[in-house]
């Protein structure tokens, strides 16, 4: 029997993936929320947009393929379904991940189930255990 002496991390992260018809900026992720700037909560929904865009990066549609083990053929929803949107709208696929061990917003996110769909972005998060 093995005994381990020290720290035993249980941490969880979840992916989330963002598709855009134009660049993604902070500013778009607030324009989307919706919360008017005099809101008492407009500083947590700047802290999300915040952590949203340092954990996220624009991905090739191949990588997005290879990174979602797409490249067999075989559908694996909901990430086949956002590729053909992708590529159908033209959209940029943005690929971001958030962690448990993050601070305020990244936690709370990691746990969030995400689904937005507009025109213009589309939004998709299973959120972690």
């Amino acid at each position: 029997m093995k005994i381990r002496n020290g720290f035993v991390s249980n941490s969880s992260s979840s992916s989330f993936i963002v598709l855009a018809k134009e660049e993604l900026t902070k500013e778009k992720l607030l324009e989307l929320f919706k919360v008017p700037e005099d809101s008492p909560i407009i500083s947590i929904v700047e802290d999300i947009a915040k952590t949203m865009m340092s954990g996220i990066k624009e991905v090739s549609p191949e990588e997005f393929i290879n990174d979602y083990g797409l490249e067999d053929g075989e559908d694996y929803e909901p990430y086949s379904s956002l590729l053909k949107k992708a590529k159908e709208k033209n959209m940029k696929i943005y690929d971001g991940c958030f962690s448990s061990e993050g601070e305020g917003a990244e936690m709370m996110l990691c746990y969030a189930s995400i689904n937005i769909e507009t025109d213009d972005l589309i939004m998709h998060g299973e959120g972690g255990y």
